[in-house]
Order: structure tokens, then sequence, then C-alpha cells
């Protein structure tokens, strides 16, 4: 028998792996509707997947298959075969705002603990790589405000300019006849 019959308003299609099977509308949220309207493939997929670069939505959903394929083989450990009707149970229960979170919830754990796992062993390596970034930020720094013998150029040069300006006013001060200590002691009186 088609399970096209079975359609009506009330149901969403599901697809699985045996055909389509059917979840009722009460148990899927209006965000979550769309989302099964939208995909083409497995409506799991669409949602618990937001956008293609949604990794922790990408490890939920590896995680729903995980469980399906565990539950799968759970069945086949009778000798038999899941039946349509334990699919369509399985994908109701599997699409539940509950366990769609809880898919979520685990895979953000996961992903949360991968993250600090390679940290924890990249830790060294991070820190050699901000150390020796450090010191050749110094080594640059001093490099660029230049070498020995053009700091010397540069004292010697204000040396001589200072000189030539403390010349100068010794020699204006004797030309004018203007003698400061006198202008000093007057000052002070």
């Amino acid at each position: 028998m088609a399970r096209q019959d079975v359609l009506s308003l009330p149901q969403i299609p599901l697809l699985t792996t045996k055909g389509a099977t059917l979840l009722p509308r009460s148990l899927v949220e209006p965000r979550q509707r769309q989302a099964l309207r939208r995909s083409n493939l497995n409506p799991i997929f669409g949602l618990l997947v937001g956008s293609s670069n949604d990794i922790e939505g990408l490890a939920a959903y590896a995680l729903y298959k995980k469980h399906k394929r565990a539950w799968a083989e759970g069945v086949r450990t009778t000798g038999r075969e899941p039946t349509p009707d334990e699919e369509e149970g399985f994908a109701r229960a599997a699409a539940t705002p509950d366990q769609l979170d809880r898919y979520r919830k685990d895979a953000q754990d996961i992903l949360i603990a991968f993250a600090n796992e390679f940290v924890s062993d990249e830790r060294a390596s991070i820190i050699q790589e901000a150390l020796t970034g450090r010191a050749e930020k110094a080594f640059l720094q001093i490099e660029g405000s230049g070498s020995f013998w053009a700091l010397v150029k540069v004292g010697v040069t204000s040396t001589l300019i200072t000189t030539g300006i403390l010349a100068l006013l010794a020699f204006g001060v004797q030309l004018f006849g203007l003698d400061l200590v006198d202008a000093l002691s007057i000052g002070s009186n």
C-alpha cells in the first residue's frame, strides 16, 4: 500500500530510508515545519542544521544518525529488520523538540571538549609562538631605532648645534656690551 494515501493536512511527511513516515503536526514547531518542507533529504537534517557552515548542527545530525544506527542494530540483534512502523516511531521520537535539543546540546558538548583538548595539546606551541612573536617585535623595534654609529652621529650633531647657539648668544652679549651678572643683580634688588 502506498503511503501517499495516508497523507492529510495535519500530517507532515518525514522521509526515512524505507519510505515516507508521518509526523503529527502537534509535535513540530512552526520553525521546524518550514525546515521539514525545505529539506529534500532527511527532514531531521533540516531541523538540526541551519546552514551549510553550521558545525554544531552538522555534529548534532551525526549524533542523530549514530543514534538511529544503534537503534536499528538493536532491532537487528533480535534477528529481524526494523519495520516501517518501528521506523516511524523512531522518527517521531527523534523529531521531538526535546530530543532535537538533546542532539544539539550533546554536539555542543563534544565540540567544546574537542576545542579544549586541541588548545591543551597545542598550548606549548601557542606559548612558544607568542613569546617568539614578542621577542621578534622587540628586536625589530630596537633595530628600527638605528645603529650605534647612527646614534653617535645624531648626538654629535645636536651637540654642535647647541654649542653654536650658545656661541652666538655669547657673541651677541659681548657685542652689545651686556653684562648678564649685573642685570641679574639689579633685578633682585
